[in-house]
């Protein structure tokens, strides 16, 4: 009998499905394939190494049996969800070399048994405080271990090595080129600096104990010396930690050394007050701010005329530079006056010091430059507007020089008055404020970051004023200002 075409396609469809055919021959020998072609004269089988063909009269027997994989497959639907049944279909496997089906057989025995214990170390995993992780896993969770362990124990990392806080910061600043003299890391090039420093601190130290006071190269009594220093040409001198600071000013004070001392305390506290404002302290290279606090409004009109800088009613302004008597130059020096009290004397000197303090942060190589409204406004909010017991007294100022102008007009006419400044400093603290609507405090996030990291700073000022011209932001600000 001879098969059809059509039943040879579907034998051939089978035959793809795998099931290998075992020809048996009169003469003893067996041939495995697949059977592409039987009829009453012939058998037609493909091998491994071609088709052979043979004579139907020399064919005893033909038998089927199943493939690797189909027998496989049967054993894996026998062994189901049996953990102990896969274990050992997964034996079968690695005697059949099907390592494939192994790794596959394992998987499923943890999922069946999630603590399966041969089948996880077949799999590579270790157990650890009593779970089952890769070795992968475990060397992180080491690393971590071993992280915690050193951080408990007050360690810090420090490029790839476990150190104490002091030795990190012996480190750092050994790796910055510097020494330590006399309990402060300095660059090499300043050691000799420093210790001239040192030696002149402890002098006047030894002279002020005697209440002496230096004038020129001479120590004389603090009387004499008092009138000295209320010429306007050799002021006396404060060293604070942030700021030197400047004066011929006595009034409202015990003296002008009296002044100096007082206001370079407050300076500094301002220095603070700005570096925790900003995050970030400018980078002075070892050098100090400098404010200069005089006397009279002629004396601070005729610094001005001297260092050709703006003469405006403002108690506040900033010079290019200053060269005293002696062999000292400052690139950079903020003037402000004594003015009626001894409050707003020191309220002034905060603002001379915060506005220094902006424009050093920024530095004066950079491209662009903060908004005006906004560095007055930071230095008037640090001044008088983030002390809860200025903040009423400075609200009433406000109001009796004109109030808070259209936020639109203030940002495009914006000159130093004290109605422009005053009401910056309450914009400033409207940012700062829980009050502050989210995308305000954003773009506010943004014109900080400009500020610190010299970036586009025009366009993060010209975001926020949009950002306050915004409906709700503007309601919300005049909520602020009138409660």
């Amino acid at each position: 009998m001879k098969i059809s075409i059509a039943t040879l396609g579907i034998a051939l469809v089978c035959a793809s499905a795998a099931l290998s055919d075992v020809v048996h021959l009169k003469d003893g020998r067996t041939v495995e394939g697949t059977i592409i072609e039987q009829t009453d004269e012939k058998v037609i089988v493909q091998t491994k190494n071609g088709t052979a063909s043979f004579a139907r009269a020399d064919v005893t027997k033909i038998e089927t049996k199943e493939t690797p994989d189909q027998e496989f497959k049967r054993r894996k639907t026998e062994a189901g969800k049996d953990a102990q049944k896969l274990f050992d279909l997964y034996l079968w496997c690695k005697q059949k070399d099907q390592d494939k089906n192994a790794t596959t057989i394992l998987r499923e025995i943890i999922k069946v048994d999630p603590d399966h214990e041969n089948a996880r170390k077949l799999l590579g995993y270790v157990k650890h405080d009593g779970k089952w992780v890769t070795e992968k896993e475990l060397e992180k969770i080491k690393v971590e271990e071993d992280r915690k362990e050193k951080e408990k124990a007050g360690l810090v990392e420090y490029k790839g090595q476990w150190v104490t806080k002091e030795e990190k910061e012996k480190l750092e600043h050994e790796a910055a080129g510097e020494v330590l003299v006399d309990g402060e890391w300095v660059k090499k090039d300043d050691v000799d600096r420093k210790q001239r420093e040192a030696k002149l601190r402890a002098e006047a130290e030894e002279h002020r104990a005697k209440g002496e006071y230096l004038v020129g190269d001479k120590w004389l009594p603090q009387a004499e010396a008092e009138a000295y220093y209320k010429d306007l040409t050799h002021p006396y001198m404060a060293e604070g930690d942030h700021v030197r600071l400047f004066t011929n000013n006595g009034a409202g004070y015990k003296g002008v050394i009296d002044c100096g001392d007082t206001l370079v305390v407050t300076a500094d506290a301002a220095y603070r007050k700005a570096t925790e404002f900003f995050g970030k302290e400018p980078a002075l290279k070892g050098a100090k701010l400098n404010v200069f606090v005089v006397a009279t409004l002629d004396d601070y009109k005729n610094l001005g005329d001297g260092w050709g800088a703006d003469k405006s009613s403002s108690m506040s302004m900033f010079c290019s530079a200053w060269n005293p008597p002696g062999d000292q130059k400052f690139d950079m020096v903020s003037v402000t006056m004594y003015y009626q009290t001894k409050q707003n004397t020191d309220l002034y000197t905060t603002h001379a010091t915060v506005e220094q303090f902006v424009n050093r942060l920024v530095g004066q190589a950079s491209a662009e430059a903060p908004a005006p409204w906004f560095v007055d406004g930071v230095s008037s909010y640090i001044e008088r507007w983030q002390n809860p017991k200025l903040f009423d007294w400075s609200r009433q100022r406000l109001r009796a020089v004109g109030w808070v102008p259209k936020l639109k007009t203030l940002f495009k006419t914006y000159t130093p008055s004290e109605q422009y400044v005053l009401a910056s400093g309450i914009i400033v603290a409207f940012l700062k404020s829980p009050e502050c609507p989210e995308p305000v405090a954003k773009a506010f996030a943004d014109c900080i970051k400009a500020v610190n990291e010299g970036g586009k700073m025009q366009k993060a000022f010209k975001d926020l004023e949009k950002a306050l011209g915004e409906k709700a932001a503007e309601d919300a600000f005049i909520e602020f200002t009138e409660k």
